[in-house]
């Protein structure tokens, strides 16, 4: 019989790392042999594993320094002596036929480098919570996989712990797992071995027993910004398989793409939720932000939902809570118009100039920022020195136009100009989404004047949502406006853009 390797890792694992092995060494399948790598624990795993190995010579015990499962997995894997190896984490168990019921699989078909096999998923008290078995197929080599797989989305690919990898095959093709990659590795050792893998076949059955009472585990604890991760483990995954993939669609290609990114931006709109009660507003705001910003020009565009479709509603209301709606005043009636800058610019002082076009009001121009702008040697104007220059290219005197060019927010803008606005009729220009928060800002220093909308290429109201740029200013917008409104506004956006995303094992 051909001996079979069970490589286990733990760290800080006494709890459970007994069990582990014990399900191991219980296998009805004896030529086997157990190895089981310390990383650096700090509880008493251990000594526990050497008290296991010094009654069973089937035990063997790699105490290595504290670098991570990657690192503990190779080591595995280097000293593996069987044909075939099962990557077990020490918080796991394997049935107890686990090993009898792959080999006689393999025997069946013993040229196979890679046999896929169920999850079985256990509450802490191990009683059992669900079941993902694929069904039962072979696959001549990887393309084949990835030619099913674009169709039907439906193989428990991610864990490494639900698998016989052939032994030889990962050493002939240098499949290691991925060293300081702390999340996603199983996936990634997973998609690499698929790209020189020959036979695989997937069995109908639950071996593998999977616990989640780790709470401090990396799968499981907060994660900032996760959405950076699994677009990244996404754009692995689908590069894999449409590189391999030979016999499917475009246009099954394409809905392959949506599907698996509806996923993860699921999976991270879960894992935001899942630890709300954790963050304060503003960190909560800055995921929600971030998660808005990657996934919706990727999944909205495709799925039709930014043009009237799922999000017509929260667009609405964003929209009737942000951007102005009342009939504009007579112009004739100001003297002075404040352009508020900003880094681009450009559009409100060219709305500041339509607006006024046949009248002859002075100009004030208020941003100390430095802007994108530069002067014909190339120097970095200010937002302020910007506009007056456009304002100078267009006939205005030098006479009417005055700078401020100190103010670096919005409330220096005002604060910096109160006296003029107290003392002169004026209509303050400045971008749509920011006529709220100026009228705001107004009031509180109990000045009055008018504030008209510029609206720039990316943040009209029927535009915002179509890009990572506009969602981020407006969510911005809101965030200073009302926190409270602008989280609810992100995670109803994310809820429903995200909503049929499909679980996958």
């Amino acid at each position: 019989m051909d001996l079979m390797s069970v490589v286990i890792t733990a760290y800080n694992l006494s709890g459970w790392i007994g069990d582990s092995v014990r399900s191991v060494l219980e296998q009805s399948y004896p030529h086997l042999e157990c190895l089981v790598v310390d990383d650096g624990s700090e509880d008493e795993t251990l000594q526990i594993l050497e008290s296991l190995a010094a009654r069973d010579p089937r035990v063997k015990v790699i105490a290595a320094p504290h670098r991570g499962v990657s690192h503990a997995r190779n080591l595995g894997l280097e000293a593996a002596k069987g044909a075939y190896i099962v990557f077990l984490d020490g918080d796991d168990t394997l049935d107890a036929d686990c090993l009898l019921r792959c080999t006689q699989l393999l025997r069946a078909e013993p040229d196979t480098d890679l046999l896929i096999f169920g999850i079985r998923y256990l509450a802490e008290d191990g009683a059992p919570v669900r079941e993902a078995a694929p069904p039962p197929l072979r696959f001549e080599d990887g393309r084949a996989l990835a030619d099913w797989y674009i169709v039907h989305q439906a193989l428990p690919l991610y864990s490494a712990g639900n698998k016989l990898y052939r032994t030889d095959a990962l050493r002939e093709n240098a499949i290691a797992f991925r060293e300081g990659c702390d999340f996603g590795e199983d996936r990634l050792f997973n998609y690499e071995f698929l790209r020189f893998c020959g036979p695989i076949r997937a069995a109908d059955a639950c071996f593998y027993n999977y616990r989640h009472i780790n709470a401090g585990s990396l799968s499981t604890r907060f994660r900032p910004c996760h959405i950076r991760e699994l677009l990244a483990l996404h754009r692995a995954k689908t590069d894999c398989m449409l590189s391999l993939s030979v016999n499917t669609t475009e246009e099954e290609r394409t809905a392959f793409i949506r599907a698996d990114a509806e996923k993860e931006a699921r999976r991270a709109f879960d894992h935001i939720g899942a630890h709300a009660g954790e963050l304060d507003g503003a960190r909560l705001m800055e995921e929600y932000r971030t998660l808005l910003t990657l996934v919706w020009p990727l999944l909205g565009k495709q799925r039709g939902a930014m043009d009237g479709g799922d999000c017509a509603a929260i667009i609405g209301q964003i929209n009737g809570h942000l951007f102005p709606c009342r009939t504009p005043p007579e112009l004739s009636g100001f003297d002075t118009v404040l352009i508020l800058g900003s880094a681009a610019c450009d559009y409100r002082v060219r709305e500041a100039l339509r607006l006024f076009s046949g009248l002859s009001p002075d100009y004030v121009c208020s941003g100390g920022n430095v802007s994108v702008y530069t002067d014909a040697e190339g120097r970095p104007l200010t937002e302020a020195a910007y506009m007056r220059q456009i304002l100078l290219e267009n006939g205005i005197g030098a006479a009417k136009i005055r700078l401020d060019e100190q103010a670096r927010y919005t409330w220096e803008n005002i604060f910096n100009l109160r006296d003029v606005i107290a003392e002169k009729r004026v209509c303050v220009v400045t971008a749509g989404f920011h006529v709220k928060r100026v009228e705001q800002i107004l009031a509180k220093l109990g000045l009055k004047a008018a504030v008209l909308p510029a609206y720039g290429p990316h943040t009209r109201e029927d535009n915002w949502y179509k890009s990572s740029a506009g969602i981020s200013v407006i969510l911005t917008e809101l965030e200073k406006l009302d926190p409270d409104y602008a989280c609810e506004a992100a995670r109803e956006l994310l809820g429903q853009l995200c909503r049929i995303g499909r679980e996958t094992p």
